[in-house]
């Protein structure tokens, strides 16, 4: 209305004030607490402790190994770091038809300074238990065949006549001790040889075999006796 009423009334309104007071309250609406809680933060600290605990690990550790160890390193294409071995036989045995293989005394030979040497029959070596130092033959089902084009293949039939001296004093070249100091390990007689006594004997009897030669100074193989 333009006016008040001519006549105050003689009891407040019931509807509120529209706008808030306008002074605030003399004091917060709740004090503070006077004391830290008892319970520690969820978190950490940021600062680290200045000692180390002492106590037992924050986890214990795994009770076994998280895998099985492989047997042998992972290369599938080495089959354990085995190489191909060679089966080369000896000169005499390939003069003579003899196989590292199938001849009966290659196992005695296995274990001779002179085939450790020259590697002879390196894989059947091997597949007996008596493998070189040093090598790792990988397993196989047939042998290599020994190249017999070379000219030194061919053994000969060696005679083995003892000297004249043997003969007085009754030796024979398979029987005679002393034969090591004529075309043995313990000496080498240039006339006993270039006469060619014992001549089978002493590649029979010696390892590595001695071998004779002939007019043109190729070494003669003797065939097997």
């Amino acid at each position: 209305t333009k006016s008040p009423t001519a006549m105050p009334s003689h009891t407040p309104t019931l509807a509120p004030s529209p706008s808030p007071s306008s002074e605030p309250t003399s004091s917060p609406s709740k004090a503070p607490s006077h004391s830290p809680t008892k319970s520690p933060t969820a978190m950490p600290s940021h600062v680290p402790s200045a000692k180390p605990t002492t106590g037992p690990p924050t986890s214990a550790p795994s009770p076994s190994p998280s895998s099985k160890p492989t047997s042998s390193p992972i290369d599938a294409d080495s089959n354990n770091d085995c190489i191909q071995c060679s089966n080369e036989p000896t000169p005499w045995m390939i003069g003579a038809n003899k196989t590292c293989a199938t001849w009966p005394l290659t196992e005695d030979r296995c274990n001779t300074t002179y085939w450790k040497n020259k590697q002879f029959c390196a894989q059947t070596c091997a597949e007996k238990g008596l493998a070189y130092e040093g090598t790792n033959c990988c397993d196989e089902d047939e042998t290599p065949t020994p190249d017999n084009d070379s000219n030194s293949g061919s053994c000969i039939v060696c005679s083995d006549t003892p000297s004249s001296w043997m003969t007085k004093n009754g030796h024979t070249c398979a029987t005679w001790k002393g034969l090591k100091s004529k075309c043995g390990p313990n000496g080498q007689t240039p006339s006993f040889i270039q006469n060619k006594f014992c001549q089978q004997s002493c590649y029979d009897r010696f390892d590595p075999p001695i071998a004779y030669v002939d007019g043109d100074g190729n070494e003669e193989i003797c065939c097997e006796t």
